[in-house]
């Protein structure tokens, strides 16, 4: 969870946008997901950023790449 808090307090001092943490409760959340393993999933603009969990600095570059 450390890292997932990093990446959005970052996406929100950084880049100005506004996170949404989703909690996949049950079975039918996981299956609805837009990832592949369901575990895990960064969108950004519709399109799947991380399918998997990543670090602050990887979400940085990541971003960097998208919005420059």
């Amino acid at each position: 969870m450390k890292n997932v808090d990093a990446i959005i307090r970052t996406a929100e001092e950084r880049y100005g946008l506004t996170p949404v943490l989703i909690d996949l409760e049950d079975p039918e959340a996981v299956h609805h997901s837009p990832c592949a393993f369901g575990t895990f999933c960064i969108i950004y603009k519709g399109t799947v950023i991380s399918h998997h969990p990543i670090s602050k600095t990887r979400f940085e570059n990541i971003m960097k790449k998208l919005v420059s």
